[in-house]
């Protein structure tokens, strides 16, 4: 009976509108100091976007407890908040079914539990899970997704449209998913509209272009020669680029090496067919050297487009998409 009594005062406090009105309060005010202190401290705070919130906060949070008690602090007080809400709609829902109202009168309710649900979601995320910026992803290269064993990810195309001041109006990338090199998912992507397979949703968070080899003229014949593997030329011939320095100069004995890591006198490595060896300036188009007896020159440089992605494994991602739709069934019926 003990217990009995103890369990139904607890239902009794956790059922209490007082306590719905007061935590709702409590919570504004704990948010709006926290929003204070990022404003100040915007460069810790980035973290929380980068790292899963649970282990961060039992990590880098327990370590600045006077960054983060506010965090803490709401975190008890949403839990409080997510009792409040079950017990509260418990009795109500139970209510309305023992009296046999009509059915229209659970669409308030839906809207409560739809939030629960979703607040569930949002729990098991912050538990569970992995966040990866600055995937950087290379035209028809598949990238592997850290974290996943056999999981890949391929950029495809990418759409981008730009207004007069060069800022993007439209941006959009065509994705594969590969798992163990076979396709599984094919979407594109926006910058609020992710693709999400099985739990891991991939972010479009940046775009741009990158240098991936050089296009050459040697002897009169154009080469587009990748910074990786050898390259086939006529006649059954082939090259191949070398190492890269940023700040080129010669030892004595003639063993290349680099001044500084800055982009002083950049040069590149390059193996002709008769495995004769030079080094060509990449300061600008139209540097010429003399490798053996053939003549190279820089024409231009190979560019290849990239897309950035956040990968993002969130095990609640559907537990927060039926819960959205639970809350807007809930609204639509009222």
């Amino acid at each position: 009976m003990f217990i009995i009594s103890i369990i139904k005062k607890l239902w009794a406090f956790f059922s209490s509108v007082y306590l719905t009105i007061s935590l709702a309060v409590i919570i504004c005010v704990v948010a709006a100091i926290g929003s204070v202190q990022v404003v100040g401290e915007q460069k810790f705070y980035q973290a929380i976007d980068k790292e899963v919130l649970f282990p961060w906060l039992l990590k880098d949070g327990l370590e600045h407890m006077e960054l983060t008690l506010w965090i803490f602090i709401l975190i008890f007080l949403m839990t409080i908040f997510g009792v409040n809400t079950f017990v509260c709609t418990t009795d109500k829902v139970y209510s309305i079914v023992k009296g046999r109202k009509p059915f229209k009168a659970l669409f308030p309710h839906f809207v409560h539990i739809g939030f629960f649900i979703a607040l569930m979601g949002h729990l098991v995320g912050s538990v569970a899970g992995f966040k990866s910026d600055g995937n950087i992803l290379f035209k028809d290269i598949p990238t592997e997704v850290a974290g996943v064993d056999g999981l890949s990810v391929r950029l495809d195309e990418m759409d981008i449209e730009v207004d007069g001041r060069g800022r993007p109006t439209k941006l959009a990338s065509t994705i594969t998913i590969l798992k163990n090199s076979e396709e599984v998912a094919h979407d594109t992507v926006t910058l609020n509209g992710p693709l999400i397979y099985k739990g891991i949703a991939f972010y479009h968070s940046g775009q741009g272009r990158a240098t991936a080899g050089l296009v050459l003229d040697i002897d009169g014949e154009s080469v587009k020669a990748p910074f990786e593997g050898v390259v086939d030329m006529k006649y059954g011939k082939s090259m191949m680029l070398g190492n890269f320095y940023p700040d080129f100069a010669l030892m004595e004995d003639g063993t290349p090496y680099t001044r500084s890591g800055e982009y002083r006198n950049p040069h590149i490595g390059i193996t002709l067919p008769d495995f004769t060896s030079g080094y060509i300036n990449l300061s600008r188009p139209g540097s010429v050297v003399m490798i053996g007896e053939y003549r190279v020159e820089l024409v231009n440089y190979m560019v290849r487009p990239y897309a950035v992605f956040m990968i993002n494994k969130d095990p609640g991602i559907y537990l927060i998409i039926l819960g959205s739709a639970v809350l807007t069934l809930g609204m639509a019926g009222l």
